[in-house]
């Protein structure tokens, strides 16, 4: 299902007033998280691995564009409130990242899971280093930032 037609079925099956609420990841000039990963993955993996086509990686990342959306699904755009989070993840080594990555991902996962051994082995270690700025004592606390967005339905 496209982003798009789940927004207009949250507004279908809201009554008037009710209120649709979601998160999307912040894009990587604002995500250190986001950063990190992007950087490992345009530098060391083949993007050519032929997943089928999805929505843009950080969709929803520009309050208006947003705002536009919701407002073609039905919702009223001037109820949105669109709110920058930042939260602290806590990983217990370096190598979290890549795992979490790797096995809970969604389209990173599928990526990585196309990858020859080397080039894994290049963005383990690019995640590694780029995560290690990060470090708290005996784990790493990567800040992630998030959108978090609430429209109500007309």
């Amino acid at each position: 299902m496209s982003p798009e037609k789940a927004c207009a079925d949250a507004c279908r099956v809201l009554k008037a007033g009710g209120k649709f609420g979601f998160t999307v990841w912040a894009g990587p000039e604002q995500n250190p998280g986001a950063k990190i990963v992007n950087h490992a993955i345009e530098a060391y993996a083949n993007l050519d691995v032929g997943l089928p086509e999805g929505p843009p990686k950080y969709l929803y990342g520009e309050r208006e564009e947003c705002r536009q959306v919701l407002k073609r699904a039905g919702f009223d755009g001037t109820s949105m409130s669109y709110e920058t989070c930042t939260v602290g993840w806590e990983h217990p080594d370096a190598s979290y990242l890549f795992d979490a990555e790797r096995n809970a991902g969604v389209r990173t996962a599928g990526i990585l899971a196309r990858q020859s051994p080397e080039a894994l082995e290049a963005i383990r270690i690019a995640l590694e280093n780029g995560i290690k700025q990060y470090a708290r004592g005996d784990k790493f606390v990567l800040p992630m930032v998030a959108h978090v967005i609430v429209a109500s339905k007309r």
